[in-house]
């Protein structure tokens, strides 16, 4: 996995991204993650493992190439 890191700015209708840093992980079917909100920035009590996020972007995925692909 890899994971960039950017600041993002809005001016007016444009807005500019701007690389600040990167991570490189390993995925772990058996890999435990705990969940952080994004609003307040506080874990939420609940995990998740790799595994499951696999899945939820696995299905996103193939949701929007149907929905593209029906078009």
């Amino acid at each position: 996995m890899a994971f960039l890191e950017e600041r993002f700015i809005e001016l007016g209708a444009d807005s500019v991204a701007r690389p600040t840093g990167s991570i490189q992980a390993s995925f772990r079917a058996d890999g435990v993650f705990p969940l952080i909100n994004p609003g307040t920035g506080e874990p939420t009590g609940d995990t998740m493992t790799h595994q499951q996020v696999y899945a939820v972007l696995y299905s996103l995925y193939i949701s929007e190439a149907l929905a593209r692909d029906a078009a």
